[in-house]
């Protein structure tokens, strides 16, 4: 997601997180002297990995109480 789609989330606990995962793989790949470019893709890989983690949780606990 880019972050005109993830501005456009009318849920603001779902754009929160998409925007701080968002702002951690950006942080990454500019991190060029801390993550050297063949780390890139597994620190993105993790990164997507704990955000659907975060976001399936959201998820269960939002519809949960609805």
């Amino acid at each position: 997601m880019n972050q005109e789609e993830i501005a456009a989330i009318q849920d603001s606990g779902e754009r929160y997180i998409r925007e701080k995962y968002w702002c951690l793989r950006h942080k990454a790949f500019l991190d060029e002297a801390g993550i050297p470019d063949s780390q890139l893709e597994a620190e993105t890989d993790r990164l997507d990995a704990l955000e659907n983690a975060e976001l399936q949780k959201y998820f269960s606990s939002t519809y949960r109480m609805q």
